[in-house]
């Protein structure tokens, strides 16, 4: 059976089934278009801080939310676009803006469609007319999601965009990683060789890899 079915709990919620593969998905439009749940064969993917979740003057840690128009963050917050100073905090604002579904498919695979269109709230730090568009699609054991940029601006529109995924790692101490890179370099600018592993005994690893090599990515 295939399925998407909408719910009211804190927040408008969208499951999209697949019950012969044993598949799930869980979409929140309002917050930030963000999937808080991926499900395979009765194992979970992905982790969800829920008490975060809960409160919406939090930024959402866990699921998989949507970075636009930047990754990452600039000097002190700020730019200067055509002589004029903007303030654009870490990550952008797609993960804490309400989306919008326009679109179910109820034929396989699955599919939900979301969009974020600029207002006055986005071009107060990001002077552009756009609209994203995610189209998450489910089958099996994969998550297909989908991105639509659209600049309606007269002048081109920068931006940079991407996910920043929360995986459930119920022992972090048997994760590998493969990664196109013979080096990493710590916060503190240390630069160190990579074979696949950390040390899990930190308390965070935040890392920036060197010399990636890769033919697609």
């Amino acid at each position: 059976m295939l399925a998407i079915a909408r719910s009211l709990e804190q927040y408008e919620t969208y499951t999209i089934t697949d019950e012969e593969a044993q598949s799930q998905v869980v979409v929140v439009p309002e917050r930030g278009g963000i999937v808080t749940s991926w499900s395979y064969q009765n194992r979970e993917i992905l982790y969800l801080d829920t008490e975060r979740f809960k409160d919406p003057n939090l930024s959402v840690r866990g699921g998989i939310p949507i970075l636009f128009p930047i990754c990452g963050n600039l000097p002190d917050d700020t730019y200067t676009y055509q002589g004029k100073q903007y303030t654009l905090k870490q990550h952008g604002f797609a993960r804490n803006l309400p989306w919008s579904v326009t679109e179910q498919g109820t034929d396989e695979p699955l599919s939900l469609t979301l969009v974020l269109n600029s207002n006055d709230e986005t071009r107060a730090v990001y002077p552009f007319d756009f609209q994203v568009a995610f189209t998450y699609k489910l089958q099996g054991d994969t998550l297909d999601i989908q991105q639509r940029y659209t600049n309606h601006s007269q002048e081109p529109m920068p931006f940079s965009a991407g996910f920043h995924p929360y995986f459930n790692a119920p022992d972090k101490n048997q994760l590998q990683f493969e990664i196109p890179a013979p080096e990493y370099q710590d916060r503190e600018s240390v630069m160190h060789p990579f074979s696949g592993t950390f040390n899990m005994e930190q308390d965070e690893i935040d890392v920036a890899f060197g010399q990636l090599q890769a033919d697609s990515a």
